[in-house]
């Protein structure tokens, strides 16, 4: 008892200290004889209106009974006259191709509700409701609505007072419209919900139809999430005072669903929860199946206890669909939130539609469990689309039938990237079956999708690009991982590949252009991977690379390089992969974004001069932009003719995509997907400008080491394959890789100001500060001015020398 008086206070403290904070200089409550909505600035205070909860919550219930008595009239009329002209039908979906309709029952009942309330608190309390503006009914019932249906459950001195400016009260008087008309009227109610700065504080929903006896139809249940059930919070039956909602049994979850969604998102959500382990144990999450009509319906009865789980994780439902019933679950010790376990905003100005779906539950634990599936249902799909199953994972690993006991993921290890979604799931096998299974099974795997309708748009020509890319990533799987393997390159193991779609898809094309072929094309194309999952118990990535995991990084470039490098091999590489390899090739690039570096870079240096004022004085620095640019054709010009060091490159070589193994220390690789042929050179200065912590790179003599031991380690691989240790002294001095070292350097810094930094501050870099994901010079702000440093350096020596 002595908490919940402890409670009351603090709720009462909390609205007072609101008010107080807006401007109140005394009290700041009205009392409930100076009427509802009392302005402290005509007893001499500053202040401005507040409301009683308990009294607004109290005319929303009787109002919300009226509505339903009016909606019950016009049904009955209907039924009488036996014609649903009567229905005063309009479908205001209309002119946007979709049924919504709307009767004279839905137009009454809000009038009933919005001129109930605009005869006691005038235009001072905001209301949105789903008709809109209806103008008044001059037939609407006049008596003011009852401010004491709730004595004898919500005492007098456990009110709350708030703010009217924060206040705003969400109707919707006819929830189940399209059941009404077909005649399923237990499917119809009214909700009202009441908020208070964007958070639901009480509810309302009125259920005309509901069979309490024989003589006796409608119900109206209310609640208020601010107060323990003593002092008139929880959920309560308007005139039943001993009515309770029922406690869930232990292990129960009833979900409930809509009647007509038998496929889509709520479908594939309920095969998902009914699946062992989506109870975050081995059991299924989702026990039984209840399907209804009416999103007010169906929460409604989660809110009474009858069912565990509403379940719509889709676009469909409004605002007023939700607020009654989410404070009234929040007074339950339940939850309301949307499709990916978020709370619902409730803005008068701004969005209406809950388009990331609904999930409401009678228990917060089972709301969360719903989330983190539902959460990511569009990752666990096959490259088709139809969501995963046991029997799936079983096909793909080649084990039998029922030994994959359960699969699950959660929304931290799925990430939804420019090019793909990826996702790591767990795998639990079944005891029983695993004597016979194959030693080595995984644990978990890493599921990495690339679905062109499910990524951001693009140009046409801008996907032909990327889609021969993701052609390139899935072939390395198929057609190079085992060859690399065999000559001690680590890669991560490949259990299933899709490529669907990409046939014909080419260079040519890609250079094409724009074309209604190629947007063809790109619909129809679909791409998937299984493979291993470097877990974070064996295995490690880093912001940044210091000189033993620089040492390892170069180490494995050269030896995929060195084994790549024979003339045959490379155009091999050539016709299976990507015939340039690396995504900043200059032909990769719109032509425009090399003619806009000058004006792109001067912007970015005024952003960032203050981070180093001296440096970006200098002529050298400020005319970094023009510099490259003018050198660019050249550089490219000049790392085309270095043909003898071609081989196979990653093409996106930095610290996002390499994995460390813990126990050795080696380095293994991810994300092929601009793989193919160029200068290994380019996977060297890509990785050390973009993955290198700045003592490397700043200290000169660290970088020359490091080229020698790469140097080192990749003639010795070629002197393996090949035998010839002369041939590979004449195709890989030292004194030609500085030299395209030094040109890939200022290749790449091209794309980095030209594109990656296009448009960003300083303030852009900071806040990328524990994104991986970015390169160390996009996240950094020392390592940006070290790599300004570094190019300006460069471009000096070309322009003194002519050369490198």
């Amino acid at each position: 008892r002595k908490e919940e008086e402890a409670l009351v206070a603090l709720a009462r403290g909390i609205a007072a200290c609101v008010v107080w904070a807006r401007g109140v200089g005394g009290r700041g409550a009205a009392s409930a004889t100076q009427g509802p909505g009392t302005d402290m600035a005509q007893t001499g205070k500053l202040s401005e209106q507040t409301f009683s909860l308990r009294e607004l919550t109290s005319r929303c219930c009787d109002l919300a009974n009226r509505a339903g008595e009016l909606i019950r009239d016009v049904s009955d009329r209907a039924a009488s006259g036996g014609s649903t002209s009567d229905l005063g039908l309009v479908d205001k979906g209309a002119d946007a191709g979709t049924f919504d309709p709307q009767t004279v029952a839905d137009r009454r009942a809000q009038r009933c509700i919005v001129e109930g309330l605009r005869a006691v608190y005038g235009n001072e309390l905001r209301i949105v409701g789903e008709e809109g503006e209806l103008g008044s009914d001059q037939a609407a019932d006049a008596a003011l609505a009852d401010q004491h249906l709730l004595d004898e459950n919500w005492p007098e001195e456990s009110d709350v007072q708030l703010s009217a400016s924060e206040l705003c009260v969400w109707i919707d008087p006819l929830d189940g419209t399209k059941e009404f008309v077909e005649g399923k009227y237990e499917y119809v109610s009214t909700l009202v919900g009441i908020t208070c700065a964007g958070r639901p504080v009480a509810g309302v929903i009125s259920e005309p139809y509901f069979s309490q006896a024989e003589d006796l139809r409608g119900r109206v249940l209310w609640g208020c999430c601010l107060l323990p059930r003593s002092a008139g919070g929880g959920v309560h039956v308007l005139g039943d005072v001993q009515w309770t909602r029922p406690a869930r049994p232990p292990g129960r979850c009833v979900a409930i669903v809509s009647r007509s969604r038998s496929t889509g998102a709520v479908a594939d959500a309920l095969l998902r929860l009914s699946e062992p382990g989506s109870d975050g144990a081995t059991g299924p999450l989702v026990t039984d199946v209840l399907r209804a009509g009416g999103a007010g319906h169906k929460v409604t009865r989660v809110v009474d206890g009858t069912c565990d789980l509403w379940l719509f994780p889709r676009p469909g439902t409004s605002r007023w669909d939700t607020c009654a019933a989410e404070a009234m679950l929040e007074a339950s010790g339940g939850l309301l939130r949307d499709g990916s376990g978020c709370r619902v905003s409730y803005d008068p100005d701004g969005e209406m539609g809950n388009v990331a779906g609904v999930l409401a539950g009678a228990d917060s634990t089972v709301v969360e469990k719903a989330a983190l599936v539902c959460a990511t249902l569009d990752a666990l799909r096959d490259a088709d689309g139809a969501p995963l199953s046991r029997s799936w994972f079983e096909e793909v690993l080649g084990i039998s039938r029922g030994a994959v006991e359960g699969f699950a993921a959660d929304t931290n290890s799925c990430v939804r990237g420019k090019h793909s979604t990826v996702t790591r799931v767990e795998l639990r096998y079944s005891q029983a079956a695993l004597p016979t299974l194959p030693a080595g099974l995984p644990s978990s795997v890493m599921l990495k999708r690339v679905v062109p309708s499910d990524l951001d748009p693009r140009s046409t020509k801008t996907w032909l690009r990327d889609i021969a890319s993701y052609r390139a990533e899935i072939n390395f799987a198929r057609l190079w991982a085992g060859f690399l393997g065999e000559r001690g390159v680590r890669l991560p193991q490949v259990y299933h590949v899709v490529s669907e779609g990409v046939e014909g898809i080419d260079e040519e094309m890609v250079a094409g252009g724009e074309s209604e072929e190629g947007r063809q094309r790109v619909l129809a194309c679909r791409f998937l991977t299984v493979m291993e999952d470097f877990r974070p118990d064996a295995f490690r990535q880093e912001f940044e690379l210091g000189r033993p995991d620089l040492e390892a990084a170069l180490q494995l470039a050269a030896r995929m390089h060195g084994n790549t490098a024979e003339e045959s091999t490379v155009r091999r590489a050539e016709e299976e992969l990507l015939a340039e390899g690396c995504y900043w090739a200059l032909s990769k690039r719109d032509q425009a974004e090399l003619e806009a570096l000058p004006k792109v870079w001067l912007d970015l240096a005024f952003e960032l001069a203050r981070e180093e004022e001296a440096l970006f004085l200098q002529m050298r620095v400020r005319e970094l932009g023009r510099r490259l640019q003018s050198v660019s054709r050249v550089v490219d010009e000049a790392l085309r003719k270095s043909r003898e060091l071609r081989c196979l490159v990653h093409g996106d070589f930095k610290t996002a995509n390499i994995f460390f193994e813990k126990a050795t220390g080696e380095a293994v690789p991810i994300d092929f997907q601009w793989a193919g042929v160029n200068l290994g050179v380019q996977d060297v200065a890509y990785l050390l400008l973009s993955s290198a912590s700045l003592e490397e790179l700043e200290e000169g003599g660290n970088i020359e080491s490091l080229l020698a031991a790469y140097q080192a380690e990749r003639e010795a691989v070629v002197v393996a394959s090949s035998g010839s240790a002369e041939a590979t002294r004449s195709a890989s001095s030292e004194d030609l890789l500085r030299k395209t070292f030094k040109l890939a350097c200022l290749d790449y810094a091209r794309v980095v100001f030209g594109y990656q930094l296009r448009g960003r501050d300083a303030a852009w870099i900071r806040t990328g500060a524990q994104n991986l994901g970015r390169c160390t010079h996009n996240r950094s702000i020392p390592h940006f001015l070290g790599f300004v440093r570094f190019i300006a350096a460069l471009l000096d020596e070309w322009e003194a020398t002519g050369d490198l």
